[in-house]
């Protein structure tokens, strides 16, 4: 989002959006409704996941010579729901403030699909294919 607008506040509110459009596509989230217990599996898989985000984004910021510091703010704000639900989810007395309440009745409203794992991940695989290609053709 922030390579394509080059602007602070244009970025943020796209990266934002783009965050909730994509959380209407069909996907696998392990941690629903602030669940006491993380399995070490689920940990596993989402460190996994976290890490291949993290080298493909850096991957292609060092490929393609982009301003890194306006491509990370719109990593960090596209991210930014899920980091306020993780805050929840380790802060339990954070889910009795009445904003966050509204906050993920709203998040979860709009992830109401749940498939299964490899739907779900296809789903995901061919979402990555699409961008990757995009960002190539830049």
């Amino acid at each position: 989002m922030g390579l394509a607008t080059g602007q602070v506040w244009p970025t943020i509110f796209l990266a934002l959006l783009s965050h909730f459009i994509l959380d209407i596509v069909p996907h696998r989230d392990d941690v629903r409704e602030h669940e006491s217990y993380i399995s070490a599996r689920q940990y596993k898989a989402s460190s996994v996941d976290v890490s291949i985000g993290i080298l493909l984004f850096v991957g292609v910021i060092v490929m393609q010579g982009l301003d890194w510091r306006i491509a990370l703010l719109g990593a960090f704000f596209g991210v930014f729901p899920d980091l306020i639900e993780l805050l929840a989810l380790f802060n339990k007395p954070f889910t009795r403030v009445r904003w966050y309440q509204k906050f993920h009745t709203f998040h979860m409203w709009i992830q109401q699909v749940k498939p299964d794992w490899a739907f779900g991940l296809g789903v995901q695989l061919f979402w990555l294919a699409i961008v990757l290609w995009h960002v190539a053709s830049i």
